[in-house]
């Protein structure tokens, strides 16, 4: 899966008074995550590309969709081609719950 920058360098303008100025921001970047359960849509969530397993993990307890990390036998991470082509960062899986 390709890494991703965490942040952006964006462009933009600035008024105060009556003059404008040209600034430079840092801006973090956020992707779509599709998480896929026994190969059921389940949710589709916007976060920074960064440990996704962590994430993932984090929300099936909290949804209270696992009560202990064992029940998830296995784990796979892969880019989701969607409808209209785009590709997203996915969580595929099948029952223990395989995420």
């Amino acid at each position: 899966m390709p890494s991703h920058d965490l942040t952006k360098t964006f462009h933009s303008f600035a008024c105060s008074g009556d003059e404008l100025s040209s600034e430079t921001s840092e801006l973090i970047v956020e992707t779509t995550l599709e998480i896929v359960i026994n190969r059921k849509k389940h949710v589709l969530i916007m976060f920074t590309s960064q440990m996704i397993r962590e994430l993932v993990v984090g929300y099936l307890f909290t949804e209270g969709l696992i009560s202990n990390i064992t029940e998830i036998e296995e784990c796979i991470v892969s880019l989701v081609r969607k409808e209209d082509g785009d590709q997203v960062p996915g969580f595929l899986g099948q029952k223990g719950i395989m995420v």
